[in-house]
């Protein structure tokens, strides 16, 4: 896609900064479990990141769940974890193991999540992640036109692969239709969570 080439940046910004943003936030959890001298201390702070990665899921929030369990298996915290030095709650690892069966066999797990938000109409935010590759697939993997040779004609626009391309938007923008309406900013917890753009 046109994101990755050399000016995707300015091509693509907003996809670029929600590429930064997903990093930043990753670093950001990952610094606040493995700053902290004490055990008892990065203990705590990485159960309330599980705690805050269970919420992600049940609210269909994709991308940030996505992000957290990015953090969790980062080099530094899975150091600390062989070594003993920070532990993991047998329910927060099978909470993580169902998570990431979600992503075997061709993400089937997580297709029907998505799907079943979409059709009772529950606000969802999807893994931007897949759905770059998935267009990638369609953009790489489909001719733009199709050979008519045969029929004395000049190649034809393929306009299965504009129409494959404008259902997986079509999908997005419905997704950006359907607010979390009950959920309300907390006061100093926005502030505080803001400080990961732009981290480290």
């Amino acid at each position: 896609g046109r994101w990755g080439k050399k000016d995707g940046a300015s091509a693509c910004p907003s996809v670029h900064s929600m590429i930064q943003h997903f990093n930043d936030l990753s670093g950001f959890v990952i610094s606040t479990i493995i700053r902290h001298p004490s055990l008892d201390v990065r203990n705590k702070v990485l159960a309330f990141w599980v705690e805050c990665h269970r919420q992600l899921w049940m609210f269909n929030s994709f991308d940030g769940a996505v992000c957290l369990t990015s953090a969790f298996g980062s080099v530094p915290v899975r150091k600390l974890l062989a070594a003993h030095l920070l532990e993991m709650k047998s329910s927060a690892l099978r909470q993580l193991e169902s998570f990431n069966q979600l992503f075997t066999e061709n993400r089937r797990g997580y297709r029907a999540c998505v799907a079943a938000a979409l059709s009772s109409q529950q606000p969802c935010v999807p893994y931007l992640g897949f759905f770059l590759t998935d267009v990638t697939f369609m953009l790489d993997g489909n001719p733009d036109t199709v050979d008519a040779s045969a029929a004395g004609v000049p190649p034809l626009i393929n306009f299965w692969k504009r129409v494959m391309l404008a259902n997986h938007i079509k999908t997005l923008e419905q997704m950006q239709t359907l607010p979390y309406a009950t959920l309300m900013r907390a006061s100093g917890l926005y502030e505080y969570l803001a400080i990961a753009q732009g981290y480290p």
